[in-house]
């Protein structure tokens, strides 16, 4: 019975467009609760704009810090493989030469 009296209760209200305890707006509160969410909106798409522009940043300073740790792997890379071919040249050079009577 309460279920029953609570949705009869609802339906009044909703034909009515109002809550218990809530006036109807007028045309110039409606027009400035209008004005201040868009104020709003443009004021978080702002922020929102600013923080991608941040991150894109951030990508791309990570993005050229990971092509210079690259540069520097390789080139070590180069250097470790040079001193590699270095070390045979002469450890097979002083076999010879010990090997020579």
């Amino acid at each position: 019975m309460k279920t029953l009296l609570l949705l009869v209760g609802l339906l009044v209200t909703w034909e009515n467009k109002q809550v218990l305890g809530d006036q109807a707006l007028s045309d110039r509160e409606l027009q400035e609760l209008s004005t201040e969410g868009s104020k709003y909106i443009n004021k978080e798409i702002k922020n929102a704009l600013k923080e991608v522009k941040q991150i894109k940043s951030l990508i791309e300073h990570t993005n050229d810090e990971r092509k210079s740790l690259l540069g520097s792997l390789e080139e070590a890379k180069k250097q470790k493989e040079d001193a590699l071919t270095d070390t045979k040249e002469t450890e097979s050079s002083a076999c010879h030469q010990v090997t020579r009577p």
